[in-house]
Parts: C-alpha cells; structure tokens; sequence
C-alpha cells in the first residue's frame, strides 16, 4: 500500500498503528481504506467518483440521532430519532417523503400520490399529465395540447362562490353569470340573451323584426318556441267543434287581480273555461292555469259563420 504521510507511529504490514495520526493519510487512485475482518466496508476514489462501499449488514450514518440507513436489500432510510422516517428509497420502486413519521408523498410507476393537501406557489404538468384528486381518481384535470378538460367521474361538480362569472381567455366577454341570491345569466357575443328572475324568467334583445311571431310555451315540457300558424307543422286537421252553442255558454267576468295589486280585470275563470273548450286552457301537473284568449277568437269566427247562416236563412224566407 502506497502511503506517502504517516505519524511517527510508521505502519506495520500495510497496518496503520497509531491511535492519532496528526497528518493526512494519502492513497492513490483505486487504493481503498477497509474496514471489518471480512473487508465489509471500503472508502476509495477511482479518479472519476468517490465510494462508501458496504457489503455486510446495514450501513449506518449517524448525526445526533439521526440516522442514514442503507440495508441491505438496497433500500435507503433517514430516519430521526433513530427511528421516525423522514425519507426511504426502496430499490426498483417509490422514494417516500414522511411528516412526523406519517407518509405524505410518495413516488409510483404512473406518477406521484399526495397524502394531504398541496401547497405551492406554482405546479407545472405536462401534456396528458393528469392531477388526479380522491382516493379513486374521482377527480381529474389536465391538458392535452389543445384541450383543457376536467373530469368529476363519481360524484356532481360543485362550485361554491359568492358571484360565479364563466368567461373567455382573456376576461373581456361572459359566457355565464350567477349572483348570490340573484339571476343567472346568459349571453351571446357578450350580450345578455336570459336571465332568472323573482318572478320568473327574461328574455333580452329578442328581434322585433319581419317574419317573427309570439312565443309558445308547452306547460308540460317547459319548452319555448315561436307560435306558428304554417300548414307544415300541423296534422290531423279538422273543423272545431265549438260554436255558438259555446259560445252562449261562455262566463266571461269582472274580477280583481289578488297577484296584481287587486289590479280590476275583464276575463275568464280557466276552471270554468277548461269545461267548455279544454284545448285553450294550459295546464301545469293537471291544473289549469291560464286561458289562451288568441284561441277564443277561433270559436268566435265559428259561431259568427253559424249566426251568420241564421240571419241568411232567415232572410231568403
């Protein structure tokens, strides 16, 4: 063994003697230092990196109680105390992270899983790289290149807020708007198109020009729709039934409107009007609610042409 700076001591069969060397102990390249009967524990350089080789048993680093814990199936441990984990690399699997002894991150072949919440000042994922959250990926969000998509799989997607505003990329135009105890709105183009309101719904910018018609609503399925009076969405076409003999039946009254300011009105009863000619009455869950008073004029038409044959007839004799 090449040994360039010894103590007084000297060296015996390659065997350092002394129990305080006061000087440095020089090997060259690929000379080890060993320790152990069986040479269990060797330190040397090989001119590129240095080595702390164990060979036998765990190799232990100590510091005030904590500890480097290299096994020897190759796993790696630093615990604290001795005996809390702080950090363990298992070979050909995860590298582990603890907090008091409890696991909070740990590595896998698919990516990484969390054990508690994730504080950061910025968390960057690649193409595809899914951020998954529940303890079976319940939810999920990432991006694909040209697509930012988020999955909810096993339950509803809440969001909770005082005022929820659903925008473009840069901010400047809505999509959506919800207010805390208010409307929820609608746009096209940045401009309101729907809105919930106490009373019901609003409708906004509707166009007033040529070839529209007023709306109708189907109380049993809630959907609105332009009124139209073509041939091409209408079949099984008959004469009405109803003339003046409904006609002379009909009630109409003189009432206050208790949901209107006892607002005084001309009209119609729509239960009285429903045993008459039901098909002008709306119902919402087999009640009536209203009386479409466009139609009424359809049995009017048919009762004057009736009168109107009375008064013929009554002239030609």
């Amino acid at each position: 063994m090449a040994l360039t700076k010894v103590t007084s001591d000297g060296i015996t069969d390659g065997t350092i003697i002394g129990t305080d060397l006061a000087t440095n102990v020089d090997l060259v390249d690929n000379q080890k230092i060993r320790f152990g009967t069986g040479n269990d524990l060797s330190i040397y350089h090989d001119n590129t990196d240095s080595y702390l080789q164990n060979t036998t048993g765990t190799l232990r680093i100590n510091n005030d109680g904590t500890d480097l814990v290299i096994s020897t199936d190759n796993n790696i441990h630093i615990r604290t105390n001795g005996t809390e984990e702080a950090v363990k690399a298992i070979a050909n699997g995860a590298v582990e992270i603890y907090h008091d002894n409890s696991k909070k991150f740990e590595t896998q072949a698919s990516g990484i899983t969390v054990t508690g919440g994730v504080y950061s000042d910025g968390l960057i994922c690649g193409d595809n790289d899914m951020v998954e959250l529940g303890t079976s990926g319940d939810f999920k969000f990432y991006h694909t290149g040209s697509q930012n998509v988020i999955i909810a799989a096993n339950a509803e997607l809440m969001f909770q807020c005082q005022t929820f505003n659903f925008r473009n990329e840069n901010g400047g135009e809505n999509f959506i708007h919800a207010t805390n105890n208010g409307a929820v709105s609608l746009y096209y183009d940045n401009s309101r198109k729907f809105s919930t309101e106490s009373y019901g719904i609003s409708l906004h910018g509707l166009s007033t020009g040529a070839g529209n018609s007023d709306l109708r609503y189907n109380s049993s399925t809630g959907q609105v729709t332009y009124d139209t009076s073509t041939i091409l969405v209408k079949e099984n076409i008959q004469a009405v039934p109803y003339g003046l003999d409904i006609v002379n039946k009909l009630q109409p009254k003189i009432y206050e409107r208790t949901d209107d300011n006892n607002k005084i009105e001309l009209g119609f009863i729509a239960e009285e009007m429903e045993k008459l000619i039901p098909e002008i009455v709306p119902k919402i869950k087999g009640l009536p609610v209203n009386v479409d008073y466009r139609k009424v004029c359809v049995v009017l038409t048919k009762a004057i042409q009736e009168l109107s044959a009375k008064v013929a007839a009554l002239e030609a004799s």
